[in-house]
């Protein structure tokens, strides 16, 4: 079964030493403090998942350290959790297996780049400019649904872009691929989905 969504800052130790009188004397050298453009830089969406919203991870160790909104589960979501990332990581969605593990983690958001630059909105010539030949083009006969999907290393982890079905090919979704050869399969089967649960 395919699932596609429709997923520390270290403090230098105190010490009880006190410095030399020359230590003490001398300047202070400016502890680096991260700039705003390195910490942007470090919010990307890969493969893997968005920040801490990773693939296999485990729902209530996101709860726990009160990473999640929106969290639904039970019924209403068929036995799957599905809930929404906070902070700079809002725009990610991750849905869950009943065991409590990160099955799918996706954006919608075009403020979440990937390490690559490629974001939500993009076109396709846009995205494909991006990755050359890493990205295949997929469709689909049964509902016309179309992908670009990017094999982002040799761990075989991916990228799936989702495609607008209408002429302008611009991506509206982002999803994580564990296994992109196992997300390539599972979109081009021609086999109906069932509906509800």
């Amino acid at each position: 079964m395919t699932l596609v969504a429709a997923a520390c800052e270290a403090k230098e130790p105190v010490t009880g030493t006190q410095p030399s009188a020359a230590a003490a004397s001398a300047s202070p050298s400016p502890t680096p403090s991260p700039s705003a453009s390195s910490a942007a830089a470090a919010i990307h969406f890969t493969g893997e998942g968005a920040g801490p919203y990773q693939l296999g991870v485990k729902v209530a160790e996101l709860q726990k350290d009160g990473q999640l909104s929106e969290v639904r589960s039970g019924a209403e979501t068929c036995g799957y959790t599905t809930a929404m990332g906070i902070g700079p990581w809002s725009g990610v969605h991750i849905m869950a297996t009943p065991d409590g593990i990160v099955r799918s983690v996706s954006t919608r958001s075009p403020s979440l780049p990937t390490a690559a630059g490629a974001r939500v909105e993009m076109t396709l010539a846009e995205l494909q400019a991006v990755y050359g030949s890493k990205g295949e083009v997929l469709s689909r006969t049964r509902d016309k649904a179309k992908i670009y999907l990017v094999t982002t290393g040799p761990d075989g982890h991916g990228i799936v872009f989702h495609l607008y079905p209408d002429n302008s090919h611009k991506a509206y979704e982002m999803t994580a691929a564990s296994d992109a050869a196992a997300a390539k399969s599972g979109f081009l089967s021609e086999e109906e989905p069932i509906d509800g649960c």
